[in-house]
C-alpha cells in the first residue's frame, strides 16, 4: 500500500514534480514541488484527509475560485488547485525568504518601523479582501510570509473553504483561528464575523511585533481567551517606551473588546498606525476608561470563563466534553513520532498527553495546543507515569536508568534513584507508592519507593520455575492493594496477572499484550493481534467475570508489549494506531524501490543488516510483542529462526565471514551482545559484555575488532576490544552525552557515530582505533544511523530532514568530505533515531529499508476518543 505522498505524486505526475515535504499543520501539508510546464518551484498544500472530507470537493473547489481572484501585491498568489486521487489541493508560488513567526523567533521584537511597515502591508491585504467579501479568520505570524523585504499575506484558501463548512469543523478536533490571535467574538463561536475579527488579530501581530508577545498569554488555551475576554492589554509604550503616541492608540483600538470600537476597516487601522488618522493621547486614554466599562465587561468574570471554557474546549481539541451519552472520536498528528517504550500517557484529570520522541525527550501537548512543548529536564526519558493528582510525572532514562520526578506546571525535578531502574514501566499507587523494576536484575525485581525519596522496598519477583521471566507494564489498582501487570514468560506468549502486593503472588487472569483498569469496573486488555478486549473487573478481588468483548480494533503492539494506550479518570481513551506489518524494501539511489518481503509476512521487522556476500538478510521481527532475530535468503525467500529467548533480539551485524550473526539481546535477563550461528545450528553465546548493557556491536572487516556500544540511561559510551587480545573493553568515544549508531570504515581507519552532544543528533567521524586525536563533523542540520559504503569512497547517513544522504570521502591519508547530497526521502522508512535501520547493498547502489505501514511514514497519530465509558458499558455492560 502506498502512503499518502507516493499516491500524491503519481496523481499529479503530468503536471508537478514533488520533491519533498516542507511542512505539516494542523490543517494540512506542504509540498515542495517543481511545474513542469512553467519550469519554476512551487509550494502544493494538501488538505488533511478529516478536514477534505467535511468541506467536500465541490465546496473547496467553489470557495477557491474566490480566492483565486485575489490579486494583490500583499496576497500570496494562487497558481493552481483541484482533487487528485481524493486529495484536495492548491498551488502557489515557492517564497524562498521565511515568515513573520521565524523573524519573531529570531529577534523577539522588530524596529518599530519594521513592525508598523509590515502592519500596514497586511492591513492592505486583509482590506483588499475585505472589500471582496473575504475574512481571513487566522491571521497570525505563522501566515504572514516576507519576502524581498514585503509581507504576503497566506492561507487565504483554507480559511474560507474551511469556514464555509460551519459546524462541520468541530468534528474533525480542529479549529479555525489560534488562541492568541482570536477576536473575542471568535473566541465565542459567532457564526458571522467581519473584517473587525482580521482587524483584532492584527493588532495582536502587531502588538508582539512592538513587545516581543501577544497581548495575552496563558497556559492554556482557555487561560488565554478568558484574558481575552476579561482584561485589557497593557499599552505597548508602558512596555516599550519608544512606540509612539499614535501607534500605541491605534494597536488599543484595534484591541478593543466590542467590534464595534475598533477601526471599521484595516484601511483605517493602517492609517492611524501611520498617524494619518490618529486620536490624541489625552482622548484615547480617557475613551479606554469608558469603553473598559462596557457590556463585555460587565459580564461577570466567573460566567465570562465558563463561557470561554466551553467554547474553546468544543473548537480547539479533546478537552472539549460531549454532551454524557455521545462520544466522539478523532485523531491527532503528534510533532513527532512516538518510540515503543515512550508510551504516551495522559493525566488523570484527562488534561495532557506526555510522550517520549524518538530523541528521548519527554514532550507535553494539552488538548488546547496544536503542538507539544518540551519538558524541560526530561531527558532519555522511558515509561512515563503522571502523579494521582495530575500534578507531577515520573519516569526513567534506559535500560537500566534513574528514576526522576518533574513537576508538570515547571520547577526543579529531583532523581529518586539514579542508574538502578529499568524502563519497561512504572507505576503511581493512589496510597503514595512509585513502583519501578530494579535495573540490577534487569527489569525482574518489581520494588517500590516513597516519591519523596528513601530506601526501596522489595514487592515482587518473577518466578522461573512457573515459566515467568519478566513483570512488564503495571498499573496500581486503586487502594494500592493489587496492581495489574504483562507477565513475560521464559517461552511461549505474554499474559496478563494480577500482583497481591502484599504477599507478592500473581494470579493469571487473560493472555495480553498489556492492561489497563477502567473505572467502570473493567479490565482493558489489548490482545496481540491489535484488538482491544474488555470484561468485567473486581479491583479488590482482582477477578473477572464474563467473557473479554472486543471494544476496539488496530492498536499498534510494539516490541516487549510496548503498547501505546492511556485512559483518563473521566472516561477519555487515547492509543496508537498501526499495523505490525511492515515490508522490506530495496531503494535505488534516485528513491524507486522493489519489494524484498511484503507485509503480509506476520510480523513488524527492523533492523536489516545484509551478509557480507550478499545472499542472506539477517532481520529482527517482532511478533506477539517479542523481537526475534531471523535470517532471509534473498534469493529462495527462506527464512530461518535464530533467536528468540527473552523479549529483545534485534540490532543485527554479519562476522566478517559471514558464518555468524552479531545481535543484542536479554535472553538471559541481561541486555548484551550474542553471536549465532547464520544457518541457526546451534544456539546463541554471549560475545562480549561490559557495564550495565551492551546494545549494538559489530566486527571490523578484518575481524580483529569488535566495536560496540554500552553503558545506562542517557550517557552510554562506545567501546573497542582486538578480538582474541583484550580481556577488557575500552572506551574509544566517552561524554556525558549519548553517543550510538558506530560503524567502522571498511579500512578500519575511521569511526562513524552519532551522538547528542550538542543537545541535537549528529554525525561524526574520529580516527580509529586512537579516537581521542581528532574529531570530524559530518553532518550540520542533524543526522543519525551513519553507514559506510563498501567501497569506503562514501558515508551515508539520515539528515534532520530524514533524507538519506552521501557524503563523499576524499582520497588520502586525512578525513575530508568532498561533498554531500541527500539521495531521497525516507520519511516512509522506519527509524528509531539510534540505531541502524536499513543496509547498503554490495554495489553501494541501493539500500534494504523497513517500509512503515502508517501513510505519513511515522508513528505519530493517536486515537483519542471523548466519553468512551459510555461506549465501554453499552458494548460490555454495566
Amino acid at each position: 500500500m502506498t502512503n499518502a505522498s507516493e499516491r500524491l505524486t503519481a496523481a499529479l505526475s503530468d503536471r508537478y514534480r514533488i520533491e519533498r515535504e516542507l511542512g505539516a499543520g494542523g490543517m494540512a501539508t506542504v509540498y515542495l514541488a517543481h511545474d513542469l510546464k512553467h519550469d519554476r518551484k512551487v509550494a502544493i498544500k494538501v488538505l488533511r484527509p478529516e478536514l477534505a472530507a467535511v468541506i467536500g470537493a465541490d465546496r473547496f473547489l467553489s470557495e477557491i475560485k474566490t480566492t483565486a481572484n485575489l490579486q494583490h501585491p500583499h496576497i500570496l498568489a494562487l497558481f493552481d488547485s483541484g482533487v487528485a486521487d481524493s486529495f484536495l489541493f492548491y498551488v502557489m508560488p515557492f517564497i524562498e525568504g521565511e515568515s513573520l513567526r521565524d523573524r519573531l523567533t529570531r529577534d523577539k521584537q522588530l524596529p518599530i518601523r519594521d513592525a508598523v511597515r509590515i502592519a500596514t502591508e497586511v492591513a492592505g491585504a486583509l482590506d483588499y479582501a475585505h472589500r471582496h467579501g473575504i475574512i481571513h479568520r487566522d491571521i497570525k505570524p505563522e501566515n504572514v510570509l516576507l519576502h524581498d523585504g514585503r509581507a504576503l499575506v497566506a492561507d487565504f484558501g483554507i480559511a474560507l473553504a474551511a469556514s464555509s463548512a460551519g459546524t462541520r469543523m468541530t468534528e474533525t478536533g480542529m479549529s479555525l483561528g489560534t488562541p492568541m490571535y482570536m477576536s473575542p467574538e471568535q473566541a465565542m463561536g459567532e457564526r458571522t464575523l467581519d473584517a473587525r475579527t482580521d482587524v483584532y488579530a492584527l493588532g495582536c501581530v502587531t502588538y508582539e511585533m512592538l513587545v516581543g508577545d501577544p497581548p495575552f498569554l496563558g497556559s492554556t488555551a482557555q487561560a488565554i481567551v478568558a484574558k481575552v475576554m476579561t482584561e485589557k492589554p497593557a499599552p505597548p509604550s508602558r512596555l516599550r517606551d519608544t512606540v509612539a503616541d499614535h501607534v500605541d492608540d491605534a494597536v488599543l483600538t484595534a484591541l478593543e473588546k466590542l467590534p464595534a470600537d475598533r477601526f471599521a476597516t484595516a484601511a483605517e487601522f493602517a492609517a492611524a498606525l501611520t498617524g494619518g488618522n490618529a486620536t490624541s493621547p489625552g482622548t484615547r486614554s480617557a475613551s479606554a476608561t469608558v469603553r473598559g466599562a462596557g457590556p463585555w465587561r460587565r459580564v461577570s468574570a466567573g460566567l465570562a470563563i465558563a463561557l470561554v471554557v466551553a467554547v474553546v474546549g468544543a473548537a480547539l481539541g479533546w478537552m472539549r466534553r460531549a454532551p454524557s451519552g455521545v462520544v466522539r472520536r478523532f485523531n491527532i498528528t503528534m510533532d513527532q513520532y512516538l518510540t515503543d517504550f515512550g508510551n504516551p500517557v495522559i493525566s488523570p484529570d484527562g488534561t495532557r498527553i506526555v510522550y517520549s520522541n524518538v530523541e528521548g525527550s519527554l514532550m507535553m501537548r494539552t488538548g488546547d495546543n496544536l503542538t507539544a512543548k518540551q519538558i524541560p529536564g526530561a531527558d532519555a526519558a522511558w515509561a512515563t507515569v503522571f502523579s494521582p493528582d495530575s500534578r507531577s510525572i515520573a519516569f526513567n532514562t534506559g535500560f537500566p536508568g534513574a528514576l526522576k520526578i518533574i513537576p508538570i506546571e515547571g520547577g526543579a525535578g529531583r532523581t529518586l534513584l539514579a542508574d538502578s531502574t529499568y524502563g519497561s514501566g512504572l507505576g503511581w499507587s493512589d496510597d503514595g507508592w512509585i513502583y519501578f523494576l530494579r535495573g540490577e536484575d534487569y527489569g525482574r525485581d518489581l520494588m517500590r519507593i516513597r516519591p519523596s525519596g528513601g530506601a526501596a522496598e522489595f514487592v515482587a519477583r518473577p518466578d522461573t520455575a512457573a515459566n515467568a521471566l519478566f513483570f512488564y507494564w503495571f498499573q496500581l489498582l486503586p487502594g494500592g492493594r493489587k496492581a495489574l501487570l504483562t507477565v513475560y514468560p521464559i517461552s511461549g506468549d505474554p499474559s496478563i496477572g494480577v500482583l497481591d502486593v502484599a504477599s507478592g503472588k500473581v494470579t493469571v487472569i487473560a493472555t495480553g499484550m498489556v492492561a489497563r483498569y477502567s473505572p467502570t469496573g473493567h479490565v482493558l486488555v489489548v490482545q496481540a493481534d491489535g484488538r482491544l478486549q474488555a470484561a468485567h473487573f473486581d479491583a479488590s478481588s482482582g477477578a473477572v467475570s464474563g467473557g473479554f468483548t472486543t471494544v476496539a480494533e488496530g492498536l499498534y503492539i510494539g516490541a516487549a508489549a510496548g503498547t501505546p494506550l492511556a485512559l483518563s479518570d473521566d472516561g477519555t481513551l487515547v492509543y496508537q494506531p498501526g499495523s505490525a506489518k511492515r515490508g522490506v524494501v530495496r531503494v535505488s539511489r534516485d528513491g524507486g524501490r522493489e519489494e524484498v518481503v511484503g507485509p503480509d509476512w506476520q510480523g513488524e521487522f527492523g533492523n536489516p543488516a545484509l551478509s557480507p556476500d550478499g545472499s542472506l538478510l539477517a532481520i529482527s521481527v517482532v511478533r506477539s510483542g517479542r523481537s526475534e532475530l531471523w535470517v532471509k535468503a534473498l534469493g529462495s525467500g527462506a527464512f530461518t529462526k535464530l533467536s528468540a529467548g527473552g523479549t529483545q533480539n534485534y540490532r543485527p551485524s554479519w562476522s566478517p565471514d559471514g558464518r555468524a550473526v552479531v545481535f543484542t539481546s536479554d535472553q538471559r535477563g541481561k541486555i548484551t551482545t550474542y553471536q549465532v550461528p547464520a544457518d541457526g545450528s546451534a544456539q546463541p553465546t554471549q560475545l562480549v559484555s561490559v557495564g550495565p548493557t551492551v546494545d549494538e556491536a559489530g566486527y571490523s572487516r578484518d575481524g580483529q575488532w569488535i566495536v560496540f556500544r554500552g553503558g545506562s540511561g542517557g550517557g552510554r559510551d562506545i567501546y573497542s576490544m582486538r578480538v582474541g587480545a583484550d580481556s577488557s573493553a575500552r572506551a574509544i568515544v566517552a561524554s556525558p552525552a549519548e553517543e550510538f549508531s558506530p560503524a567502522l570504515s571498511p579500512d578500519g581507519r575511521w569511526l562513524a557515530y552519532a551522538s547528542d552532544e550538542t543537545g541535537r543528533t549528529e554525525v561524526y567521524v574520529r580516527p580509529f582505533p586512537d579516537a581521542s586525536t581528532a574529531k570530524y563533523t559530518v553532518s550540520h542540520n542533524g543526522g543519525s544511523e551513519p553507514l559506510w559504503s563498501h567501497s569506503g569512497k562514501e558515508l551515508f547517513f539520515r539528515d534532520g530532514a530524514e533524507n538519506l544522504v552521501a557524503a563523499e570521502i576524499a582520497a588520502g591519508d586525512a578525513f575530508r568530505i568532498v561533498t554531500s547530497r541527500p539521495l531521497f526521502s525516507t520519511r516512509s522508512y522506519i527509524t528509531d533515531n539510534r540505531h541502524h535501520h536499513y543496509a547498503v547493498s554490495l554495489d553501494d547502489r541501493s539500500f534494504f529499508f523497513v517500509k512503515s505501514p502508517d501513510t505519513s511514514g511515522k508513528a505519530n497519530q493517536l486515537i483519542i476518543t471523548l466519553n468512551w465509558f459510555d461506549e465501554l458499558k453499552r458494548k460490555v455492560g454495566k
